[in-house]
């Protein structure tokens, strides 16, 4: 256990869930269902009750497996065991309405991002204590964080701004500093780059307004004329033949930029897309790109090749790839809230099944082990 974190974290972080098993949630995470890997087996957990937000504690790090949520309504933030049953940590404010919930790489910190009041606060999981609150910018739409910062590690904050006059912005948090880093207008989703890559650590926000903002580790940023169109989503690749790329889906297509920002080409022959994964380092196609659509096909993207559009799953809006330690290692799952499934695709495009799920699935998280 790092030595940064008490020793009663344990009384906290309750029970870890078992590897590569698939978390599904409908839009306003009233509902929870587990997943088996190859998606043999399905089970409701919680629900339908109040909306909540979840997050998974990451890997190698004391509280790995584990799932924390906060519920909208009554305020509390508690960790989840896998038998459906909920310990509670600590209690905001009022109620919050809607959050976002992440748990800093450490595993010491939740950050809890309440969207209605602008404010994030920083809740050490060892004791329930709020550390810090900061206020953000107007509109918080989410929050990411990075294992590869300069110093002490950091999340990022997302914030839309009022899409008129006032752009975006990406607040930087951690627990005892904060700063602000301006956006295109409109920003709709962020990324970061991974660990081992040429974009490690840096963060990615496109925007309404055509832009990629670039923000490095050490906070600078740039900001390049993307000329993007509506765009919906972002992901990086991991180091490998892509290294450090990163992909945008827009109204045109799937846009590709270097790490740097600079433009590499538009691939258009995805229809209408909304979502964009890319496959994790060590996984069998590692860096392969899987790209969603609201009305098409889910699509194969391989360097230098042309889009495979892949049979079985079609109306993705959600795409959750198994990270190398789940027993199914870069198997696809993608989430169709038009037909109610999630399909589970081999990591070579081969359609496994699809899942019936009793609602509408509109995010999905895969359990990374220790």
């Amino acid at each position: 256990m790092s030595a940064s974190v008490p020793d009663t974290l344990a009384r906290y972080s309750g029970v870890a869930w078992p590897t590569g098993t698939v978390l599904v949630t409908d839009p306003l995470g009233t509902s929870l269902w587990a997943l088996d890997p190859d998606g043999s087996k399905l089970r409701r957990v919680l629900g339908p009750g109040h909306p909540m937000t979840f997050t998974i504690g990451p890997s190698g790090t004391p509280v790995a497996g584990r799932v924390y949520l906060v519920d909208h309504y009554t305020g509390e933030v508690s960790v989840l065991n896998p038998d459906g049953k909920r310990r509670p940590i600590a209690l905001l404010g009022g109620s919050p309405g809607d959050a976002t919930v992440l748990t800093m790489p450490d595993g010491a910190v939740l950050a809890v991002v309440q969207h209605d009041t602008s404010v994030v606060e920083m809740i050490h999981l060892s004791s329930g204590e709020i550390i810090r609150g900061i206020t953000l910018g107007s509109n918080p739409i989410g929050v990411v964080a990075s294992t590869t910062t300069v110093g002490e590690l950091a999340g990022y904050v997302l914030s839309q701004g009022d899409g008129v006059t006032q752009p975006g912005s990406v607040m930087t948090i951690n627990r005892s500093a904060s700063q602000k880093t301006t956006v295109g207008m409109n920003p709709c989703c962020s990324a970061i780059g991974p660990a081992g890559s040429a974009a490690a650590g840096m963060l990615y926000v496109p925007a309404a307004d055509g832009s990629l903002t670039v923000i490095r580790s050490e906070g600078t940023a740039s900001v390049v004329k993307a000329g993007l169109r509506s765009p919906t989503s972002v992901a990086v690749a991991p180091g490998s033949s892509t290294d450090g790329r990163v992909f945008v889906t827009d109204a045109d297509g799937l846009h590709v930029f270097q790490f740097d920002g600079t433009p590499v080409t538009l691939i258009d022959r995805v229809t209408s897309p909304t979502t964009v994964a890319v496959a994790p380092t060590d996984t069998p196609l590692a860096g392969t790109v899987y790209v969603g659509s609201a009305s098409g096909p889910l699509s194969l993207v391989r360097p230098g090749a042309a889009p495979v559009a892949l049979s079985g799953a079609a109306g993705a809006g959600a795409i959750a790839i198994a990270p190398a330690g789940a027993p199914e290692p870069g198997t696809v799952y993608a989430a169709s809230i038009t037909d109610r499934t999630v399909s589970v695709i081999a990591a070579d495009g081969q359609h496994i099944r699809n899942v019936r799920v009793g609602m509408q699935p509109s995010r999905l998280f895969v359990i990374q082990g220790a």
